[in-house]
């Protein structure tokens, strides 16, 4: 629930944040398009992070020398 809450009650407090509402609503509509295009990227980070980083540490395992 609080999940839920955190994702959807800044769009609905945005429009009495600001007086006018026709910009207001045109705000919305730019704040949720950075939203969505904020959330690609970082779908894409996190691939990154759990597909391709434990590949190449696999990879470069063997070639690590270690000094004590």
């Amino acid at each position: 629930m609080a999940d839920i809450m955190n994702q959807i009650l800044d769009k609905i407090i945005f429009p009495f944040l600001i007086e006018d509402p026709e910009l207001a609503k045109s705000e919305l509509g730019i704040y949720s398009v950075c939203l969505k295009i904020s959330m690609v990227m970082m779908m894409f980070t996190q691939t990154f992070r759990y597909a391709y980083e434990p590949f190449i540490f696999v990879q470069h395992k063997g070639k690590m020398t270690y000094v004590v």
